[in-house]
């Protein structure tokens, strides 16, 4: 360093290349002048100059006329590099446009001054840029003055043995490649084993290996490493890198594959480890192999063009469909980029436009759309490095390669960003083309050589698709039967159990968990184990199919299981049956290799195209054929002469020479041991092998590679004939890929002939030993897979007669013989069990069926020792029972045993009585004798006490003829003196019954039944019982008749006494129930008939609706129903027409016709019903006016009727025609059936002028498609004519087919004129919709506008000027339109109190709404100004009231905390008051800390007050106050100076249960009576220990605030009412709760008392806290009882229950059309009037059984998508918009959207959150709540070096990344947090209880109720926009079935003449439907408040849906309501 600095040479011209103005690009020599120190270059004969400006720039300049060489006042600066230091010459990269044309140039030296020269200098020695890989990664030196060129770049790592040096020539300069060209594939498989033990699995085709020596692929074995690679490739889609049949192995590990080499050294390396008790390396678990494939592919784009905008930082890429691919279909692009300085790669996601970095593991992104030909990248690609980019094509015959690296640009570092357009590039939500394809690229890339790998569209993860995983399991050391602790349930017909549940802390349990920690993988982001999960097929049981079977075998208590199970991924069918399961959808799971191959399957390293020059020199180079490889090379050194063209393997040619070299000295050896003899000739079927290779020679260097005489090199000297052919036999055999073991030994046996210098060499010696490994690792395989073969055919032959002899009655007589044999079973089982691990599953099955089939025939022989004990004719009782002993013993079938078991005891049975029967037999014949005469009472008192103790001495069974007689004779003889009396009083009820039924004497049946049930037990004779009986029978019978046909009478005439005492006769008798509930009904209906009757023939004779409306209600509640009385039917009827002809009369005054077709069709269907009903009207008994009144009103209605039917036609044309000419291009096929319709219309009213228009429209159209045709069928076709109708008729309306076809003649006649074309047809199609306010947003309208004219100046279009002012104007309207939508969502985000604001902030809002609308008004459309306006105006005013309202609360609370004195109540309820408002927290600062003060000023006294009080619990509220509220830092705070145990003493445990809690965003709802307070967090409180025996205890709550905030608390006892708890709801709280406490608003700290039920009330309490709003932050309750009670809080699991979650928007207004639909209300145990059926009625079901409905179900209904006319095109796909456009999109009146709640953060104590918040603060650099990579990688180089910050960013990142957008949320973070370093604080260890918030695991410990598997509904009405309505109800009511089946006869007044079904309205009697239940609140029917709601079951039958029913409380009110409806399963809603 201290010595002379050498002098820098200076450069004699510099060479200036594409710049965008031309004349500046050429050579640019030394000059004599100077500028800043440095030399001048000047460009010939111009006035452009090279020169230094100033210290830090280098500059190319106009000198205009300037001679100096100076910088002077006319010196224009055209482009500047920085530069510092300058240096003494120009950068030759970095360049930035000042006042020249993009793009900046690239300045390189040039050897020479003129430029023709120079020219051919560079083609001479090609001068384009080169990039280089390199293995060693190291940059090449550059001294000073040398040739400029691109940094070198480092390869990416792979773990090859040796680095592939690539070298990829950029040349832009380039002859025509063909359309499809021949090519090579070459790419790498990485596949994994867990030891040598495993084959690799596949097979080579031993044709050509025999015959050249080529390792082709013939087939891949099943189960293989090879054969999962192809699995885990096709489950990912990356079919183009499958192992297939045809492919040739090249490389190994990095190596060539030589013919005779073995395929990796892992073999013999581990060989003896893998089949010993050695330790396996993990280098035999790998193997990477590189395969070729010819294929035909697209030739490679040109390269893109790059560049780097100076305002944005963001990279711009241009590239051209070129002559070369313009033909070719496209179906996308791909895109990456170089940062050239750190050999880093991006690809380009076409979905998000965002470049992602590669090397993360299964890294695929969507190919980018094939109609962009530019992007910009905005994010992705960290500042201030240099990147180049290169692009490939997707077209129907695949990828092409990557084009050649673009010219690099460096990305600045200061640049700011444009926030809009970031925006809407970055966060693309929704990808509109749902079909896009999807490619991985490789991890090593070689531009113009590498290639992406094709994938399909759509998700590519394992458990995406519908599969059923099969897997096999063992599960040993059993203790128990399986299913004592499993629940399982039979499926598919009888040949599946599926696992319903598995018990906790059980063996199977414990089984699980370690199968799921010890042997599980994770497979694409999904765990996947070898467990038993809930939903698992159990379809193979060690050996046994089938449930019978399967249950069996487990009831048999097996040590082991071999279980094999299914497991349904996907979108699983309804049905469970796997009968029906096509076989392509299952997929076997193999743990032992899945684990590893899954993440192998991800390595994608290689996917390269190689000449097929090249490729062909690849395979030929480890192929023995010599003359091949020699004509190979001839052909590469031939092509590698191309300067432009550079070898994909720069090592191929010295590889290629060394393997020439060793082919030919190899057959050198040969013809020499051909001459000499050899003792062992070779086999003739080997390929010829080359020597050992340490024998090889080592090649020449490259550049003699060149010379091709240089390959007929003569071999060197050889050696020993017979040593040569050892070694050649040897080697010959380790190469074999039959892997034959016999080859190998009798190779090692010749080895051992050879000379002992050759065996006892060093090369000798470790050849031998790895022979001899090989030879021992391939026998072990193969005796190993032939002991495998031998124990599945055993098995299976035992398996097949085990099923044969499946029953008992199956097993035939064996002669001797076992029932199985079970010899060959054992055998191979025994031979099997040597192999271990690699034949462990089918060991156990073969076991435990050995086992069972042993235990079957020891059941076998002892069934046949029954049998032969059984069949003894001594009938020997002791064999037969030591038989059955030994048979139970072995658990023989049972009814086996059983039957024997019979058998004896029928023996003993039969001894027993033999032996007997004499010694009671006399005794018997003596009292037979005696008791025969009846006539002597009490005589034979001695015989009867001799038979009594013959049958207690005898022994005999009860059941013995002689027993059995005996006792009957005593009981005669017992009987007789009481059967004489009893038999006197039975004849004389009898005689009174035979009379019949008397109504005089009612009761002869009663004492006759009397009677017979007293001397039934006296011993009567049966002959006088059996008389009785039927004696009673025939009076009940005489009963019956008689009550029937008086019940019949009186129901026949009418009478009302005579109807009551015929009904109190048929209870008694029993009359059928159907004729019974008639008569009940017709006397409460003769009671109040004349009454009802007398109503409805008044409310008749009078015009009005309402009193006709209440003479229907008093029928319908006293159960009338229409089908049995005509003055009901009458008056329903003339309702419905009244109602019409009073609304149809109001539209023809009003003149509004909204919704009027409806109307009408609904009116015409109730006119047809009324004129069929209208004859019954005059049939007898029915009143006259009924018929009159009803025919009057068909009249009247009638009248009106076609007026209204032409108003209606004519409203609904004119819609039809306004849709059509609105978007006449789109719609113009409709032309005709519109005009049609129009033109009958025009009588009716409707404009003729609108009908013209569409006539003209449609002869245009004609006139444009005509022409179109016609140019089409000519020959010949001029472009300009062609365009000229093209456009027109596109605009026209013209199909779309013929439009392509049109385009396509013009691509093929002018591509120019044709590109130009579908410009301008983009920007006149973009104008013409840009009006379609209903069928697309404004952004999208604007930008597709936008779009149009920026392509059509890209592309240098000149278009009129008129066009281009319309353009203008239309931009301008949607600008404004946009901004209008923008300001209506703000405002309604203030409205609702998402966002803070005060009275500035409100204003500001309203002056700017209100510019916004006039700017709408001034420039906007008239459907926007119509539609946005109206809705702008209301919110500014609302706006206005709103910021009045904050001003007032604001001055309000700021005047009561500054007055003195105001009391603590006043200024708690201003701060809930002023929060509820929405005021930003930073304007009440001040008055919170007054409040603090407030609290703690007599807070001392108040602590010692409980204190003395002995009110612990609340001393220890107050002691937690202080804490919170710091009261030690303040100068009365002594007493929190200490510790509460000096204070409490003794009776510290007296202070009750501590529960600590916080107010978070998640769980923070507001104060009490707000719509959100439900949001709350609450806790159950609930008695301990036994419920039953607890009483009702007194608990007193006491709320204390953790921190400053929350300041405004409040405490509520609650629980939900008995319906919600019956509905299965318990746990969660839900509206129409009853309140049991409160804490006042005067309590120092808020508390409750109340009372808690004992545990057996299905009701639990709540407790729950409240907060104003926006107020967060920890706070504690103390809860105090003289019974010990526990609280647990309810967790997010039970809240966040529900599946699906559908928004409907109900509207209610007294204005048409809105009055059609408002009904009025319903009060709850009443009938509800008939206009309350006018309401909305919305159908909820269960989707599942919409489903099983099938043509019924409605998609597009339940959807919520509007139904159109199926001629009708769909409309089209809106992009995803703004936030201000997706809530202006106000849905109609039952439209349904879509809103699932999102998933909770985890709870963290508030001082860890509040930490954690900093940190991710400070990682989000930003602030827009989201961490991206470069974010992370920023925060992380704070605090490591750099090269550990990629590798940490990385692995932290993919572990808090979860939902797959690459930006880490809150959530993810915290989630992320508490996973990995949250360590919960050790509880204290004091006498205070904490109490646990775990509900979930508590909540089944403990039996709080928690929501069943039954499905729930809940329907919540809360009010839109944050407005305040009238109050509402809800009713969820069901249609009877009486009602579907037959239906009212009138369903609904608005809804007459409607078909009953599961869709049908409400009927509208309330005899013929249920209300389930309804939202009543406080016994309040409609009550005020934030919410409605109510909760019910939902059934799985199809008509088992509900109908939600919401209502005013009366017809006059409005109000815009959402109603929610959530579900804990999938649910179709649908407006009826």
């Amino acid at each position: 360093a201290s010595g002379p600095q050498k002098p820098i040479p200076k450069m004699q011209a510099f060479c200036v290349q594409g710049a965008g103005r031309k004349d500046v690009n050429g050579v640019y020599a030394l000059s004599d002048g100077s500028c800043d120190g440095a030399d001048v270059y000047r460009k010939a004969g111009t006035q452009f100059a090279l020169l230094r400006n100033g210290a830090g720039h280098w500059s190319l300049c106009d000198l205009r006329g300037s001679h100096s060489n100076r910088w002077t006042l006319r010196t224009v600066e055209l482009y500047r590099v920085t530069q510092i230091p300058a240096g003494p010459t120009p950068a030759p990269l970095g360049w930035q446009c000042i006042d020249g044309l993009d793009p900046p140039p690239m300045v390189q030296r040039a050897s020479t001054t003129s430029f023709t020269s120079l020219q051919e200098d560079k083609m001479r020695k090609n001068l384009e840029p080169v990039v280089r890989f390199s293995g060693t990664g190291k940059r090449p030196f550059s001294r000073p003055g040398s040739e400029p060129r691109l940094p070198q770049l480092r390869a990416p790592k792979h773990n090859l043995a040796e680095p592939l040096k690539m070298e990829v020539i950029i040349d832009r300069k380039k002859e025509r490649p063909r359309k499809f060209q021949k090519q090579v594939l070459s790419f790498r498989a990485v596949l994994t084993r867990p030891s040598a033990r495993v084959p690799w699995g596949i097979e080579w085709s031993e044709e050509h290996y025999r015959a050249n020596g080529a390792r082709l692929v013939q087939s891949v074995r099943e189960g293989s490493p090879a054969s999962r690679w192809n699995v885990w490739q096709s489950v990912r889609g990356r079919t183009t890198i499958l192992i297939q049949p045809g492919d040739q192995l090249v490389r190994v590990d990095g190596r060539w594959a030589y013919h005779d080499a073995e395929i990796g050294e892992m073999d013999a390396n581990e060989a003896n480890a893998a089949i010993g008790s050695g330790e396996i390396a993990d280098s035999s678990r790998c193997i990477i192999l590189e395969f070729l494939r010819p294929i035909v592919r697209p030739s490679s784009p040109v390269p893109p063009l790059l560049q780097a905008w100076d305002s944005q930082q963001h990279m711009v890429v241009d590239w051209n469909v070129t002559a070369d691919v313009q033909n070719q279909k496209i179906l996308g692009w791909a895109l990456v980029f170089c940062d050239v300085e750190h050999g880093i790669w991006y690809v380009v996601d076409g979905v998000t436009r965002i470049a992602n970095m590669l090397g993360v593991a299964g890294n695929d992104v969507g190919v980018i759309h094939p109609d962009t030909m530019s992007m910009h990248i905005w994010e992705g690609l960290p500042p201030g490095r240099m990147y180049a980019v290169c692009v490939a094509a997707y077209t129907p015959r695949g990828w092409s390669s990557f084009s050649a690296l673009s010219r690099p640009v460096i990305l600045s570092k200061g640049m700011a960003l444009i926030d809009d357009q970031t925006n809407a590039t970055v966060e693309l939500s929704r990808d509109p083309w749902k079909t896009r394809p999807r490619f991985a690229v490789p991890s090593h890339i070689v531009p113009g050589a590498t290639a992406p790998i094709e994938m399909p569209a759509g998700s590519p993860d394992l458990l995406s698709s519908w599969r059923r995983l099969r897997m096999r399991v063992l599960i040993q050391d059993l203790a128990e039967p399986l299913d004592t602790h499993v629940d399982l349930t039979e499926v598919g017909n009888g040949l599946a159990l599926v696992v319903t549940y598995v018990a906790d802390n059980t063996p199977i349990a414990k089984w699980n968990e370690e199968q799921i920690a010890h042997h599980s993988f994770v497979a694409h982001g999904k765990r996947v184990s070898p467990s038993l999960n809930l939903g698992d097929f159990i379809i193979r049981v060690n050996g046994v199919s089938g449930v019978a079977g399967m249950m069996a075998e487990l009831r048999r208590a097996p040590k082991s299981l071999a279980v094999t199970i299914e497991r349904h991924t996907g979108q699983q069918p309804e049905s469970r049956c796997i009968t029906d399961e096509p076989m392509d959808s299952l997929f076997p799971i193999d743990f032992r290799l899945d684990s590893e191959a899954v993440l192998a399957a991800e390595d994608t390293q290689w996917n390269v195209y190689l000449s097929p020059e090249e490729g062909t020199l690849a395979a030929r180079i480890v192929e023995s054929d010599g003359e091949a490889l020699e004509s190979a090379l001839r052909s590469v050194l031939t092509t590698a002469s191309d300067p432009p063209y550079t070898l994909r393997y720069p090592s191929i040619l010295k590889d290629g020479e060394r393997r020439q070299h060793l082919i030919r000295r190899m057959d050198f050896r040969q013809t020499t041991t051909l001459t000499r003899g050899p003792s062992a000739p070779a086999s003739p079927s080997a390929p010829p092998l080359a020597p050992f290779v340490g024998v090889s020679a080592a090649p020449g260097d490259l550049s003699r590679q060149c010379s091709v005489g240089n390959l007929s090199r003569r071999p060197p000297s050889v050696g020993s004939v017979e040593d040569d052919q050892a070694l050649l036999g040897l080697r010959r055999a380790m190469a074999d890929i039959t892997c034959d073991c016999d080859l190998m030994a009798s190779a090692i046996e010749q080895f051992q002939l050879a000379s002992h210098a050759v065996r006892s060499s060093q090369v000798g010696k470790q050849l031998l030993r790895r022979a001899q490994s090989l030879e021992s690792l391939w026998r072990w395989q193969r005796e190993c897979a032939e002991a495998r073969a031998a124990l599945q055919a055993a098995l299976g032959q035992v398996l097949r007669r085990e099923a044969e002899l499946a029953t008992y009655e199956n097993v035939r007589e064996t002669e001797g013989k076992p029932l199985h044999d079970l010899e060959d079973l054992l055998r191979a089982l025994t031979l099997a069990r040597t192999y271990g691990e690699e034949l462990e599953f089918e060991c156990a099955e073969a076991a435990e069926v050995a086992n069972r089939l042993g235990i079957a025939n020891e059941q076998y022989v002892a069934r046949r020792r029954i049998d032969a004990a059984a069949a003894d004719p001594k009938e020997d009782e002791g064999h037969l029972a030591i038989a059955i002993s030994q048979a139970e013993a072995l658990h023989v079938h049972e009814k086996v045993v059983n039957g024997a078991r019979d058998l004896l005891k029928k023996w003993q049975v039969q001894h027993v009585r033999n032996h007997l029967h004499d010694e009671l037999f006399v005794a018997v014949k003596e009292l037979k004798r005696h008791v025969a005469n009846r006539e002597c009472p009490g005589a034979g008192s001695d015989e009867q006490i001799r038979v009594r103790h013959a049958i207690a001495g005898s022994g005999l069974p009860p059941d013995h003829p002689l027993v059995v007689e005996a006792k009957d004779l005593l009981v005669r003889w017992e009987a007789d003196n009481l059967a004489l009396r009893a038999e006197a009083r039975l004849q004389n009820a009898v005689a009174r019954a035979l009379k019949g039924y008397d109504p005089n004497v009612p009761e002869a049946g009663d004492l006759l039944g009397s009677a017979i049930a007293e001397v039934s037990q006296q011993g009567v004779d049966a002959k006088y019982l059996e008389s009785a009986r039927a004696a009673l029978a025939s009076w009940q019978e005489s009963r019956l008749r008689r009550a029937e046909k008086d019940l019949e009478i009186a129901i026949e005439y009418k009478d009302q006494d005579f109807l009551r005492e015929g009904l109190i006769l048929a209870r008694k008798a029993g009359v059928n129930h159907q004729l019974l509930e008639k008569g009940v009904r017709l006397l409460r209906k003769l009671q109040i008939e004349d009454e009802v009757n007398k109503k409805l023939e008044i409310a008749m004779e009078i015009v009005e609706l309402e009193p006709l409306e209440k003479a229907v209600l008093y029928a319908h509640e006293n159960d009338f129903l229409e089908e049995e009385s005509p003055m009901l039917l009458s008056g329903c009827l003339q309702y419905s027409l009244r109602y019409w002809a009073v609304e149809f009369n109001d539209v023809n005054r009003t003149g509004k016709t909204v919704g009027l077709a409806k109307d009408t069709e609904e009116a015409t269907a109730l006119m047809k019903r009324a004129q069929w009903v209208l004859p019954q009207m005059k049939e007898p008994g029915v009143p006259e006016v009924a018929f009159r009144a009803l025919e009057r009103d068909i009249r009247a209605l009638s009248l009106v009727m076609p007026g209204i039917r032409d108003r209606a036609i004519v409203q609904k044309t004119s819609e039809e025609l306004k849709r059509v000419l609105g978007a006449v291009e789109r719609y113009a096929e409709e032309l005709p059936r519109v005009i049609a319709d129009g033109q009958e219309a025009i009588p009716k009213g409707l404009s003729k002028a609108l009908v013209q228009r569409a006539q003209d429209h449609y002869t245009k159209f004609q006139h444009n498609v005509r022409v179109l045709t016609d140019i089409l069928g000519k020959e010949k076709v001029f472009a300009a004519e062609l365009k000229s109708a093209l456009i027109q008729a596109r605009l026209a309306g013209a199909p779309l087919a013929l439009i392509d076809e049109g385009l396509k003649r013009l691509e093929a006649v002018d591509h120019k004129v044709f590109h130009a074309t579908e410009l301008e047809l983009a920007l006149y199609v973009a104008m013409n919709e840009a009006d379609d306010i209903s069928e697309l947003a404004a952004d999208t309208r604007f930008m597709r506008v936008q779009d149009a004219v920026d392509n059509i100046k890209y592309a240098r279009l000149s278009l009129p000027g008129e066009l281009m002012l319309d353009v203008e104007e239309i931009s301008l309207a949607l600008a404004a339109e946009r901004t209008l939508v923008m300001q209506i969502e703000e405002a309604r985000r203030i409205l609702s109190g998402k966002e803070d604001a005060d009275e500035a902030k409100t204003r500001a809002l309203v002056d700017t709404l209100k510019r916004a609308c006039t700017g709408a008004d001034a420039s906007a459309q008239e459907e926007a100004k119509h539609t946005l306006l109206p809705i702008g105006e209301r919110l500014a005013a609302r706006l206005e009231h709103e910021a009045s309202k904050k001003r007032s609360l604001l001055r309000t609370a700021e005047k009561a905390f500054k007055a003195r004195g105001t009391p603590t109540m006043e200024l708690r309820a201003l701060l809930i008051a002023v929060r509820e408002g929405f005021l930003p927290r930073s304007t009440l600062d001040e008055m919170y800390s007054k409040f603090r003060k407030r609290k703690l000023e007599f807070l001392p006294n108040h602590f010692r007050a409980a204190l003395s009080s002995r009110n612990f619990a609340l001393a220890a509220a107050f002691w937690q106050r202080g804490v919170a509220l710091k009261a030690a830092d303040e100068r009365n705070g002594e007493e929190w100076r200490g510790d509460f145990r000096r204070h409490a003493g003794r009776d510290l445990d007296k202070c009750g249960i501590i529960v600590e809690g916080a107010f978070t965003e998640a769980r923070s709802g507001g104060s009490f009576g707000t719509a959100g307070w439900r949001q709350n967090p609450y806790f159950i409180v609930r008695h301990t220990g036994d419920s039953s025996s607890m009483t009702h205890s007194s608990v007193t709550v006491y709320l204390v605030e953790g921190a400053l905030l929350p300041a405004t608390l409040a405490v509520h006892i609650v629980r939900n009412s008995q319906g919600v708890a019956d509905a299965g709801l318990a746990s969660v709280l839900v509206p129409g709760y009853e309140v049991l406490s409160g804490s006042a608003d005067d309590d120092e700290i808020p508390k409750c008392t109340f009372t808690l039920p004992p545990n057996n009330d299905a009701r639990p309490v709540f407790i729950v806290p409240s907060a104003a709003h926006g107020e967060l932050g920890p706070f504690t309750l103390v809860v105090h009882s003289a019974d010990p009670v526990q609280v647990l809080e309810v967790s997010n699991a039970p809240r966040s229950t529900w599946r699906s979650e559908k928004v409907l928007a109900v509207e209610f207004g007294n204005q048409r059309p809105l009055s059609t639909s408002t009904g009025g209300g319903r009060l709850v145990g009443k009938a509800p009037p008939l206009s309350w059926y006018r309401n909305p009625q919305f159908i909820v079901r269960l989707k599942r059984a919409v489903c099983r409905e099938g043509d019924g179900f409605d998609t597009a209904a339940a959807s919520g998508e509007e139904r159109r006319p199926s001629k009708l095109p769909p409309k089209p796909a809106t992009p995803a918009t703004s936030g201000a456009e997706a809530t202006l999109a106000i849905p109609e009146v039952g439209d349904i959207v879509v809103s699932p709640p999102e998933p909770e953060p985890p709870l963290l104590p508030p001082e860890v959150e509040e930490k954690v918040g900093i940190v991710f603060g400070r990682c989000d650099s930003n602030g827009d709540g989201l961490i991206d990579k470069r974010e992370l990688m920023k925060a992380c180089r704070k605090h490591r070096k750099e090269d550990e910050t990629r590798d940490l960013m990385e692995g932290l990142f993919d572990k808090m990344e979860q939902d797959g957008d690459w930006e880490v949320s809150w959530d993810e973070f915290v989630r992320f947090y508490v996973e990995h370093f949250y360590k919960p604080a050790p509880q204290p260890e004091e006498n205070m209880k904490p109490s646990t918030s775990d509900f979930a695991r508590k909540a089944s410990k403990e039996g709080i109720p928690i929501p069943s598997g039954t499905p729930l509904l809940f329907a919540r009405l809360v009010p839109a926009d944050g407005c305040e309505p009238p109050p509402p109800a809800l009713h969820l009511v069901r249609n009877r079935p009486a009602a579907l089946t037959r239906g009212s006869v009138l369903n609904a007044p608005a809804m007459a003449g409607r078909e009953m079904g599961p869709l049908a309205r409400i009927s509208a009697n309330p005899v013929l439907h249920d209300v389930v239940t309804c939202s009543s609140v406080a016994g309040q029917d409609y009550a005020a408040s934030s919410e409605v709601g109510a909760v019910c079951t939902l059934s799985t039958d199809v008509d088992g849906g509900v109908i939600v029913v919401p209502s005013l409380e009366n017809k006059a009110l409005e109000g815009k309501f959402n109603l929610h409806l959530f579900c804990t399963e999938d649910i179709v809603a649908e407006r009826l």
